[in-house]
């Protein structure tokens, strides 16, 4: 009677929320208070659990949790929905990363379709391939409904399927244990898995040892003792009276469990892990705090543009939080002496996020890559996959931002200009031998060499491969061109690298708070740091440098970078010319106001000399300065690229210049003779526009204005640039007056 009772309630609520109505454990309880879950444990037939029983039946997430909550809304999840191909990719998010030892294959694969990945299936990897490859760190949500066609190898009904493992971010209880719901999908006990990970129960056995017709709802043990079915035998101490259990579950998400899936380590800093607290943690900020999500499990992932979930007007990104809402008391940053142009070039965790640049990328290893947390071997720097951090890329929207990355290795074929992987199988029977120990986990393929290679690609040529048998590794497709090799670029053999936000530094702590020197050097590890290939010894492999994954000119960059050695020197030149010129000024406007009309004697021939030439100087100087100055003003663009490392090269050649101009002929220019006064007065406007001219480069390169106050630099710079201009071209017009006229008269 009871199993029907509870039959019939599951029917209710299933009719009711075909009707549009809530699960009455998502209906809105206005209160903060969290709800207490005393409940039943139900199996996979929708009946009780009950302790006493022999055998157990494990309990099922989908029943019990389904009885309150619309599992089948939270499948449609960021978590939930990585197979479903009607789903919204969303931005780059790091790969499961499929690795082969015996072949040296590290191959980057998601079943999302991001830029760089491939499919599961270019892997030989099936849904349940998949699972037995990535489910020790996967939420759930896969089963043999996923299989579009028989899968030999799968042993859906034997195993069951992966239901969504609530647990694995809502059980509140300490002793949940993620490794041991690993270990239980490696034994392929998917049904058995979240009861042995609970504090509610012990598992026991292996369904891998099962043959494929076992069935754990009827079948006896096997004959063989030492072949033990998978079993649960419950700790009777967490059932009440009634058979209830306490679920300790919660909307609050404990970090411990996001960090799980979500860790990372430097390979060469030993066996401590990074455990991602960055500076909000330090706050006292919780990942659910920013990364939150509604009844559908659309998790917010911080990035502007984001659509889909509650982050849609942006108010959970970097700018939302510090510019906008000040959500959770967020400072707001001055960014106080800091271009406005770098909001346009960087993301904000370009400067604030990841480790700080160095003179080589280095390898990391991450839960997802390497099962950080998961019962294992020690997992050595060597170990595939070799995931390079501290790289820089363009994110989606162009933006440079901090990224790790991977160089897919694989043994496939070349067709029509592009290149997919052989089946595995097909490799390993062709070249297994020839690889011998060379492939390893521990190391790829860097103990194959030239002469191995070549004999590898030789026998999968001999295959009756459709296309031209090659080797992807280290970011080129090597293939045999005659007596020697050719190796070229293809998309498929590109780094393929993903951003990262975490750990968050605090201002003190980020690029640029030492000097602009951090990025902006003629070897600054943020432009020229090593991208080394990865794979076995060839006679060619490619030299990358960290501005080769951005895309930018290299020679351009070390020229701007260079520049940089001479930016304190410049800042003290043109204070002085400054100071120079404002004194200048200031002495003429006192002269000419108390009528001190001194005359002074003729300077000479040398001095004459010396002027014309620093006149050429500043001539040449302002044609470059200001073509590269206004030509972006007419397009209504920023100055960039070598139009900039023109501008501003020729705008201090061209300041100091007129400041030398003016000590030598501000006394001819003054306004009590009339004479060409509209000249004089041009020169005057000249050297008093230098001021502001000067000021606002000065102020932009000290940390005083904070970013907003950067505009208004700009916009001070470019109109004092332009009230320049125009006045340095009617001073020029009355030199050259005055020199016709001379020599007229001669």
């Amino acid at each position: 009677m009871y199993k029907f009772s509870v039959a019939l309630w599951a029917i209710c609520l299933a009719a009711g929320a075909a009707s549009g109505e809530d699960f009455i454990g998502d209906r809105e309880t206005s209160t903060h208070t969290p709800s207490v879950h005393r409940i039943d444990l139900l199996d996979e037939e929708g009946s009780k659990v009950d302790p006493a029983d022999e055998p157990s039946l494990p309990f099922s997430l989908r029943n019990t949790c389904g009885a309150c909550h619309d599992v089948g809304k939270v499948s449609g999840g960021w978590h939930f929905n990585f197979n479903d191909g009607a789903a919204e990719a969303g931005r780059r998010g790091e790969p499961w990363l499929f690795v082969d030892a015996e072949t040296g294959t590290q191959l980057p694969v998601s079943y999302r379709k991001w830029a760089g990945v491939y499919r599961p299936e270019q892997a030989g990897l099936r849904p349940w391939g998949f699972m037995k490859e990535f489910g020790r760190q996967m939420p759930g949500n896969l089963s043999d409904a996923d299989e579009d066609e028989p899968d030999f190898d799968a042993r859906w009904l034997v195993s069951g399927g992966m239901e969504i493992n609530c647990l694995g971010c809502h059980d509140s209880n300490p002793a949940y244990d993620a490794a041991e719901y690993g270990f239980q999908l490696g034994k392929e006990n998917l049904r058995w898995a979240p009861a042995g990970a609970s504090c509610l129960a012990k598992v026991t056995g292996n369904a891998s040892d099962m043959d494929e017709m076992y069935d754990y709802l009827i079948d006896p043990p096997p004959d063989d003792t030492k072949l033990i079915p998978p079993g649960v035998a419950y700790h009777k101490e967490y059932f009440g009276t009634d058979g209830k259990v306490f679920m300790d579950v919660g909307r609050e998400i404990d970090n411990g469990r996001c960090y799980f899936c979500h860790s990372y380590r430097e390979a060469d800093e030993g066996d401590e892990w990074q455990m991602g607290e960055d500076v909000h943690v330090a706050a006292g900020l919780s990942c659910v705090d920013c990364h939150h999500n509604g009844l559908g499990h659309a998790i917010v992932r911080g990035y502007e543009g984001e659509e889909g979930n509650d982050n849609a007007d942006g108010s959970y990104t970097c700018r939302g939080c510090h510019l906008e809402t000040g959500e959770f008391g967020a400072p707001r940053p001055l960014h106080k002496g800091f271009p406005p142009l770098h909001f346009e070039k960087l993301s904000c965790t370009a400067c604030h996020s990841g480790p700080m640049p160095r003179g080589e990328v280095f390898v990391v290893q991450t839960s997802r890559g390497h099962g950080l947390g998961n019962h294992g071997p020690a997992r050595t720097k060597e170990m595939l996959p070799h995931i390079y951090g501290g790289l820089f890329g363009r994110g989606y929207d162009g933006k440079i931002t901090p990224m790790r990355g991977v160089y897919p290795t694989f043994w496939g074929r070349l067709k029509d200009n592009k290149v997919e992987p052989l089946d595995l199988a097909v490799v390993k029977k062709k070249v297994g031998g020839i690889i011998g120990n060379a492939g390893s986990i521990l190391s790829g393929l860097a103990g194959l060499d030239e002469r191995k290679v070549k004999e590898c690609l030789e026998a999968l040529g001999g295959a009756g491969i459709d296309g031209e048998a090659v080797l992807v590794s280290g970011g080129m497709v090597y293939q045999l061109n005659g007596a020697g090799w050719a190796g070229y670029f293809y998309n498929e053999a590109k780094l393929c690298m993903w951003p990262v936000a975490h750990n968050v530094r605090p201002a003190g702590q980020a690029l640029g708070a030492e000097s602009c020197r951090d990025c902006h050097d003629k070897d600054s590890s943020f432009f020229f740091a090593a991208v080394p290939g990865d794979g076995p010894d060839m006679p060619m492999k490619p030299a990358l440098r960290m501005v080769d994954l951005l895309e930018l000119d290299e020679g351009y960059m070390r020229f701007f970078g260079f520049s940089f050695v001479f930016r304190p020197m410049l800042k003290v030149v043109l204070a002085v010319v400054a100071a120079g010129a404002g004194v200048l000024l200031l002495t003429y406007v006192m002269r000419m106001l108390l009528f001190v009309l001194g005359r002074v004697d003729d300077y000479g021939a040398i001095v004459k000399v010396l002027g014309g030439l620093i006149m050429l100087g500043a001539v040449v100087s302002f044609g470059a300065a200001a073509v590269t100055g206004l030509w972006p003003l007419l397009k209504g663009v920023s100055a960039s690229g070598y139009t900039l490392a023109v501008h501003v090269s020729a705008g201090p050649v061209f300041v100091v210049c007129v400041f030398l101009l003016a000590l030598l002929k501000a006394d001819k220019q003054r306004l009590s003779e009339r004479a060409g006064v509209i000249g004089k007065l041009c020169f005057w406007v000249t050297l008093a526009m230098l001021l502001p001219l000067i000021g606002s480069v000065l102020f932009s390169m000290v940390p005083v204005l904070a970013s907003e106050a950067q505009d208004w630099l700009l916009m001070i710079h470019v109109i004092s640039g332009i009230v320049v201009c125009v006045s340095f071209l009617g001073m020029c017009g009355r030199l050259v007056r005055i020199t016709a006229g001379k020599r007229h008269e001669t």
